[in-house]
């Protein structure tokens, strides 16, 4: 690890070990920017509170004509069918006399298994996703009407909880910082926020 003053000695370090060249940057400043762009947000709840249904719309969107459990159900019970027609393919592998047949069915039958698992897994995490979004904006609403009308008095565990509702995401270097979080990037993104 390296400061400011200088370098740790290298028979200090453990071999292998790396000297951390970063410099540093100041806890009070970085936690400032954020709480200043997570203010901006939390100023406009409605604005913040649209955009949680805007993005549970899109999610609910991504989704197929029939509702998400239905979808869910069928593909569920069509994956636990496919080692029963695997075993009825083998069977056939034994009678027929062409086994290049069979063998084609079986891989077109593993491709199809396979698309259908992606498809639910993906259906899954959206409906994981929208019950996120829905629980995120119930939480959203209390947050902030506990503490939107006196933003800069908010505790250490209002804060916290406002970053966690948001899933904020920091990257800070010497130059800035680049905050990103769950919602549309328009609205949390701050680009380099000078330091």
């Amino acid at each position: 690890m390296q400061n400011h003053r200088g370098a740790i000695p290298s028979f200090l370090l453990h071999p292998g070990e790396k000297v951390c060249d970063a410099h540093y940057i100041k806890a009070d400043w970085l936690e400032n920017a954020v709480w200043e762009n997570v203010k901006r947000i939390l100023e406009k709840p409605e604005v913040l509170l649209n955009e949680v249904r805007k993005q549970t719309e899109m999610e609910k969107a991504q989704v197929s004509s029939g509702t998400l459990e239905q979808e869910i159900r069928a593909l569920t019970r069509k994956l636990k069918g496919y080692a029963g027609k695997e075993r009825r393919l083998m069977g056939a592998f034994k009678l027929v006399f062409t086994p290049d047949i069979v063998l084609d069915e079986i891989k077109q039958m593993k491709r199809e298994r396979e698309a259908d698992q992606q498809r639910l897994d993906s259906l899954i995490q959206t409906r994981d996703n929208i019950a996120k979004m829905v629980d995120m904006e119930t939480k959203l609403k209390g947050l902030c009407a506990r503490i939107v009308p006196d933003l800069d008095n908010c505790t250490n565990s209002d804060k916290k909880d406002a970053y966690t509702y948001l899933d904020l995401k920091v990257k800070a270097t010497p130059e800035g910082a680049d905050i990103k979080g769950f919602l549309d990037p328009c609205l949390l993104t701050t680009g380099q926020t000078s330091g």
